[in-house]
């Protein structure tokens, strides 16, 4: 309604935060999209912030990830550079005390279980 190259007659009022018209054109939306009543006057505050996340810039097609895929992409990288780390890390015990090592990995498992629990709560 608000958005792209044919806007019917709709816009956008950043200074109330809605969704304007003329009553003519709000009146033959409703006549069509019967739910549609219940948005006219409705105030919509985080409207501007929606348009910046669901922008112009979001994928399409099959190259669009959901959620999940971008989640389970996030870990199998991720495991890859622990591996990719942890093999670093052992070649440097060696040369080094083997109780660095350890530490070391102890810290990076920390962090990423906290990343984790985050990343599961939102």
């Amino acid at each position: 309604m608000v958005n792209g190259t044919n806007t019917s007659g709709f816009g956008y009022d950043s200074s109330t935060h809605s969704v304007i018209a003329e009553p003519a054109v709000w009146d033959s939306y409703i006549q069509v999209h019967k739910e549609a009543g219940k948005w006219r006057n409705k105030i919509f505050p985080h409207y501007e912030d929606l348009c910046i996340i669901f922008g112009k810039d979001r994928a399409q097609g099959n190259k669009a990830k959901d959620f999940a895929q971008m989640e389970e992409d996030a870990n199998n990288e991720e495991q890859s550079e622990q591996i990719e780390g942890g093999f670093e890390e052992q070649t440097t015990e060696n040369e080094d005390s083997p109780n660095i090592g350890s530490k070391k990995r102890k810290k990076v498992d920390d962090v990423i279980k906290g990343i984790t629990i985050a990343a599961n709560l939102l």
